[in-house]
Formats: structure tokens, sequence, C-alpha cells
């Protein structure tokens, strides 16, 4: 009963949301990878999901040492899910091999909807992030590629 109690006291102390979000994609998408799971799915990014596009079943993922065009989210655009202001990205890394973690942040796209909302994207490929600048009012259609195996985090 305690365990319940706290659970409904957690429910009605989160604010409600008021940001209406869209898909960051086209078309019919699963996910890969949800909420506080693996090994990167964790604290600060315990409520990120991994996408991939469709694929019949039986379809494997590709080898390590893949081009990156073999997997099926490479160079797929992602879209802003609503309007916002972006608060941190950045573009300048490059592209790593699957499967390989980057010695570098990647690139990546923070956009704040309101108050305490916040959408972010990872495994943007290498030269995809176009931004003219950074804290202004930012309106959908933002996009860029996704580049890595492991989806697109939002």
């Amino acid at each position: 009963m305690i365990g319940v109690l706290a659970t409904l006291i957690a429910i009605a102390a989160t604010p409600v949301q008021v940001t209406r979000l869209s898909l960051p994609f086209q078309g019919i998408w699963g996910i890969i990878q949800g909420f506080d799971s693996g090994e990167t799915h964790v604290r600060y990014a315990a409520f990120a999901l991994d996408f991939v596009p469709a694929q019949p079943k039986t379809t494997p993922a590709p080898k390590p040492g893949a081009p990156l065009t073999a997997f099926a989210c490479y160079g797929r655009p992602v879209l802003a899910p609503a309007d916002g202001t972006v608060v941190r990205a950045n573009g300048d890394a490059r592209d790593w091999p699957a499967y390989q973690k980057g010695s570098d942040p990647g690139n990546y796209v923070i956009i704040q909807h309101a108050p305490g909302e916040y959408t972010e994207f990872r495994h943007l490929a290498a030269d995809s992030v176009k931004l003219t600048f950074i804290g202004k009012t930012f309106l959908i259609p933002f996009s860029s590629q996704v580049v890595s195996g492991g989806g697109s985090t939002v």
C-alpha cells in the first residue's frame, strides 16, 4: 500500500506537459532501445528512445566494419517534433564507424519547447546539423540526418 501511495504522490507531483510533440521522422519506425535500459539509457538519458526504420523481421543487423550506408537509418531525415528554441547544438563531429564509441560528444541538437520541456537528438550525421544560430526561436522543419547503427536517439 505504501508503494502505491508513493507512486500516486509522484504522479500527482509531475508537471503537466504543455507541448504537443510529433514523431521526429516520416514513415514507419520502431523502438530498438527504450527507457532506462542497457548501458547507455541510464541517469540523464534514462528516458531516451532509439528509433529505427521498419524492416523485414528477418533482416540481420550489419556486421562490425560494415559501411554506415548499410544501416537502414543512415541518411534518413530527423525532424523537429515541435517549435522551440535551440539551446545547444554540435555539428562538428565526424562519423565514427558503427559499433565504435567516438571520443567526442557527437553531433546533436537540444531544443527547449517550453519551460522544463526539451527534446534532444543524438547520433546525427557529420555535416548534417544545419543551424545558423543558437538561442533563437526555431520552427519546423529543422532537419538533420541519422548516422549511427544505433538509430536516432530522442
